[in-house]
Parts: structure tokens; sequence; C-alpha cells
């Protein structure tokens, strides 16, 4: 996502200018009400420039403004393609970008072994198409669950919470060497209803993936390669409950696995541009001060 910042001269010294930030495109970054009322000092500027001159930025300089002008906490990464900011965990074998305004939803699995982007998501693949690849949960029907939380991270954990009118939802995502683990707890303060699932989108681009899927008998299925462009836009598989997706792209591997307590099904999407795997837990009812956990993990 391409960002300028456009700012008004307010002071021109002997090395370096005073602006003031009056506009930012694309308008919908949201970071605009928070660097207006800022004053920033530029070094390199042309020098023909007079006082109240409109200037528009370049790409590089509006990021480095965004960047020193609203980082907050230790852990924080700020993703030029997105022009947004995301919790950042990793550790020797991997990193991972978090968004805390969409429920600690993972937007980005980097493999440094392999020098690797699992959920690469380009958002003008495909005539505009939008993929928005990652993992995300939802509680309730196919609605997903995306709010802004409170967070903390240290290097390798992400653990975040948000208080809503009948439950507490809590998100931990942590790295233990090739392994992410991934939670969210859900406590009631009153009763409540809840179908909960996880959603884990893999880009496909233009190269191969293949995937194979292990039951609970211990029974392999290994499904057609799908590949840019499909054939198809949209095709469904429902295998019930699995043990495991063993997904394969290149030299790459990633093994998903869910957690057991109450799974119901898992089911695979292939769409234009990537697949989709859910796994879909029991209806329930939560009564209140009871607690329920869903987990999956994920190794490299």
């Amino acid at each position: 996502m391409i960002m300028r910042l456009i700012v008004k001269v307010k002071k021109i010294l002997q090395n370096k200018i005073t602006v003031k930030p009056v506009g930012i495109f694309p308008e919908d970054t949201g970071f605009m009400k928070r660097l207006k009322n800022k004053e920033i000092e530029i070094k390199e500027y042309e020098k023909d420039i007079k006082k109240d001159d409109l200037l528009i930025l370049d790409e590089s300089k509006t990021q480095e403004i965004i960047f020193k002008n609203l980082k907050k906490k230790k852990g924080i990464h700020f993703s030029p393609k997105r022009g947004k900011f995301y919790a950042c965990i990793e550790n020797e074998y991997m990193k991972i970008l978090i968004d805390p305004l969409k429920s600690g939803r993972i937007d980005y699995l980097f493999h440094k072994e392999n020098n690797f982007e699992w959920f690469f998501d380009d958002y003008i693949f495909f005539k505009g198409k939008v993929s928005h690849c990652g993992i995300t949960q939802g509680i309730k029907g196919e609605e997903f669950y995306e709010k802004k939380m409170n967070f903390n991270t240290n290097k390798n954990k992400f653990v975040a919470k948000r208080k809503d009118r009948k439950f507490i939802f809590e998100k931990i995502i942590s790295l233990e060497g090739k392994k992410i683990n991934v939670y969210f707890k859900i406590s009631a303060i009153k009763d409540i209803e809840i179908n909960p699932f996880f959603d884990l989108k893999v880009f496909c681009g233009n190269e191969k993936l293949f995937y194979e899927i292990y039951v609970y008998r211990g029974n392999k299925i290994t499904l057609p390669n799908p590949y840019y462009p499909f054939s198809r836009w949209h095709h469904n598989f429902n295998f019930g409950k699995v043990n495991c997706f063993l997904i394969s792209k290149e030299k790459n591997k990633m093994k998903i696995i869910p957690g057991k307590k109450d799974l119901l099904n898992s089911s695979v999407v292939h769409a234009i541009d990537y697949i989709l795997f859910r796994f879909r837990y029991k209806k329930l009812k939560l009564n209140k001060n009871k607690k329920r956990e869903y987990k999956m993990e994920i190794l490299l």
C-alpha cells in the first residue's frame, strides 16, 4: 500500500525544516488523526522551499515519519506493504506479524531457514481481489471475531485480552522452536452460546501446493495440487475430524494440528489464489463464569 504524507512548511532553518502534516494518501489508513497536531523536523529538503508551502513527501520518508512518531511499544513492526503496524514475535526459525486490531490475527509467517513467506497477500494480485491470507478465528456462526485488543509481547510470545458484554476473549500466540501455538479462550460473563472455529488461509499464487490429510483412523488422503489459475473459483471438501494437514510448497512444509477437544469437523476450500483450512468446534452453551479454550499447533 503506497502512502504519501502531505505536509505544510512551518519553519525553515539552516539545515532543516519543520513541517505539520495536513493530509495523507490513502485517507483510510487511520494514521492522520494521530499525526495532524505534530510538528516534524526534516533534514533533507529542496532549497527553494518557502514557508507555508505544501509538500508531498515520498513513500520512504512517509514511512519513516509514521514509524518514528507512532511507535509506542517494544515488539512493534511497521509493514510498508499493508501500511499498518503489527505486533512482532520471532525466534531463530521464524518471524510472525500479528494484528492486535483484529483480535490477534496472524497476517505474516516468515520461515527464516528457507527464506519463505506462507501468508503472502498481494492486494492487487488478481483484478484487485484481496485474499487476506493468515490465521484468524470466529466465535459464532460464520462471522470472524476480529476486534481491537489490549496486548503485550516479548520476544516469542503475544498475549491479548478484550472484555465484551457477555464474555472475555483472550488470545495467546507463542513460539517453541519450529512450532507455533495459537490459543483463544472464552470466559463467560453471562450465559452465552458459542460456535467457534479457526481459519487458516495459505496463499497459492502461481506455484503448485500439495497437501495431505491424516484422519483419525490413521488413513492418509492426498488431494489434487491446486495452483493459480484454478479451473474453478470455489470448491469445498469436508473431511470430518482430522489429526492434521500436511502442506508442501516447493521445499517448504507446514503441518497444521487442530486441538482435538470438541472438534466437530475440518474442511478445505479452494479459491482463486488461496486454500482455506477451517476447523469448526461443537456448538455449546457456556454458562456464566465458565471458560473454554481452543488451540491450534503449526509445525514448520
